[in-house]
């Protein structure tokens, strides 16, 4: 339903940069820029760093899932049951081991998922960009990370992943005198959609 509505609004133009602030679903990220074949860790986490300051600039807070394998929530148990047919080996690795494996098969595994995300946030604050990792699953996080944003800058905000229980989480948890942005990226033809939350209440009500 949620992403039939996200099909139906057009999407918002976002125009000048200068008064919105991006919340972005570090999950996500990590999935849409590509590892280069034979660079290191380092290498990659430079990728992301770029990709970042290019489509975001300093106006942006990205929010890492925080998995472990003991980690006991919906999400990581339909993680768990996509991998039940897909074998991944757990990766012990620093900034300066060669990536080898593919990208997809070496984030199957959520040990090194998880510290792979821990690894980039740290690198991306070390130049100056927000991050906060959760201990769990980032969703709820990233919500309360827009609707605490807006309340301090006072500016347009963009939650920007794939993820829908994020968009059920805003029309639940904002409060209705905020109107938060959600971008949904697309992928390959499929070009990018995004619903303002009053929206949303609208289409739903």
């Amino acid at each position: 339903m949620f992403y039939n509505i996200f099909e139906a609004v057009p999407e918002r133009p976002v125009g000048n940069t200068d008064n919105l602030y991006f919340v972005l679903d570090g999950g996500s990220r990590i999935h849409r820029v590509a590892w280069s074949k034979q660079e290191t860790f380092g290498d990659a986490y430079a990728t992301y760093m770029s990709y970042i300051r290019r489509h975001y600039d300093d106006e942006v807070t990205v929010v890492f899932d925080g998995y472990t394998e003991s980690s006991v929530n919906t999400n990581v148990i339909e993680r768990q049951r996509r991998r039940m047919k897909r074998t991944s080996r757990q990766i012990i690795f620093n900034e300066s081991t060669v990536l080898l494996d593919p990208q997809r098969q070496f984030l199957i595994n959520l040990a090194n998922k998880e510290r792979f995300n821990c690894k980039l946030a740290s690198h991306l604050e070390n130049v100056c960009i927000c991050t906060f990792v959760a201990t769990d699953d980032a969703d709820v996080h990233i919500v309360k990370t827009g609707i605490e944003t807006y309340e301090k800058i006072k500016k347009h905000v963009y939650v920007i992943g794939q993820d829908v229980d994020i968009l059920v989480l805003l029309t639940a948890l904002t409060p209705d005198y905020i109107d938060i942005l959600m971008l949904k990226e697309g992928k390959g033809k499929v070009k990018d959609s995004s619903i303002a939350l009053k929206i949303c209440r609208i289409l739903i009500l």
